[in-house]
């Protein structure tokens, strides 16, 4: 059996940190033998992991109604207005293993209430190893526009954040994962009847990135849309959806498109459930990755569970290459080869985010993926 001093020290020196320690010490930490991280060691990862001493810099804030500033020993909130309170909470440990094993690495806690009918928009920085849960219960016909960005060069970090979301509400996400250090995350969004969510995910991986979605259609006539790119260079990423259809006549869509290169490593295993009286459900998933090198690894797990007779779900999954026939006619009219791989592979990528109705939005999603693309693409 193994033993407690035999763990990393990662756990929060509070009462579910102590009982997640527990509960790691007899069971041990998720490995290649445990389905969900078969590709993503944990227990290796973490274990290998020190901290280092990080010295923070001012940090200008953005414009919002809220800001919550993650640090290693502290949470920073900024701008509370009228209609929404931020008040103490404490992680839950479910039976869920990785929601354990953050919850019990989690430092601070946070809860953010959104009174029905207010609009609210909140901004979450994670700064290196910052470890913290925030939830967020969302009223009836209540608006919150999310960024989250991880500000995380280096060290160890993790972050949970649930979110409630009442009859009519909107949840609108954009999320930055930009770090280059190990960082496990995880969404959890639990939707009522007429309730939408909609994330747009732009991720570089790191030394090892865990990031899960876990998404609850448990009201009539929900609706959840997920668009990602990953854009790996030596790194590693790992990105792992679930979500179930609880309910008659939800809809969710998600599609996630990715290029990796330098022996990059990436991990797409997405889930979609049908419970037997989800009828007239309509889901479907879509992967799709890009080698630019032999080098380079992707492994991808799509998966459908249905048990509704009236449904319509779908998923797709393709890893290849650039098109070579491209890139020589590209070359042939005058274009360099790495302006021509750079072309063709934001092209591929951008259609991620052809679904978006603000230009301006939009416009600086691809300006960050453009940026990132020339340092990678030689």
């Amino acid at each position: 059996m193994a033993q407690i001093n035999a763990l990393p020290d990662i756990f929060a020196p509070t009462k579910v940190g102590a009982k997640a320690r527990d509960y790691f010490a007899q069971n041990g930490l998720p490995n290649k033998r445990n389905e969900d991280f078969h590709f993503t060691d944990l227990s290796r990862g973490l274990s290998q992991e020190t901290e280092t001493a990080i010295i923070y810099e001012e940090y200008s804030a953005p414009i919002a109604e809220i800001e919550m500033r993650l640090f290693e020993d502290r949470i920073e909130v900024i701008g509370q207005k009228i209609g929404v309170c931020v008040e103490e909470t404490a992680p839950i440990l479910d039976r869920d293993v990785f929601q354990k094993l953050i919850g019990g690495m989690s430092r601070f806690s946070k809860k953010i209430v959104i009174d029905a009918n207010c609009n609210v928009a909140v901004s979450i920085i994670r700064f290196p190893n910052s470890r913290a849960n925030i939830e967020i219960a969302i009223g009836e016909n209540a608006k919150l526009y999310l960024v989250e960005k991880q500000e995380c060069c280096g060290g160890l970090s993790s972050f949970s954040c649930t979110i409630s979301q009442a009859e009519n509400s909107q949840v609108q996400v954009q999320t930055q994962l930009l770090g280059n250090g190990v960082d496990l995350s995880l969404i959890k969004a639990s939707l009522e009847s007429g309730a939408n969510y909609n994330e747009i995910l732009m991720a570089s991986g790191g030394k090892m990135v865990r990031r899960n979605l876990e998404i609850k259609l448990q009201g009539e006539g929900a609706k959840a849309e997920f668009g990602g790119v990953y854009m790996l260079a030596g790194s590693h990423f790992d990105f792992s959806s679930n979500i179930e259809h609880l309910h008659p006549n939800c809809t969710s869509h998600e599609v996630m498109r990715g290029i990796v290169a330098n022996g990059a490593h990436a991990v797409f295993q997405g889930k979609i459930l049908v419970a037997r009286d989800a009828q007239k459900t309509m889901g479907n998933m879509e992967h799709r990755a890009l080698m630019l090198e032999d080098g380079a690894r992707v492994n991808a797990k799509p998966t459908l569970e249905i048990y509704a007779d009236d449904v319509e779900c779908s998923h797709a999954n393709t890893i290849g290459a650039l098109d070579e026939s491209a890139l020589f006619y590209m070359q042939s009219r005058g274009i360099t080869k790495a302006k021509a791989k750079a072309l063709l592979t934001e092209a591929f990528l951008s259609q991620v985010f052809d679904a978006m109705d603000d230009e301006a939005e939009k416009g600086k999603i691809l300006s960050e993926v453009q940026k990132h693309l020339e340092g990678m693409i030689k």
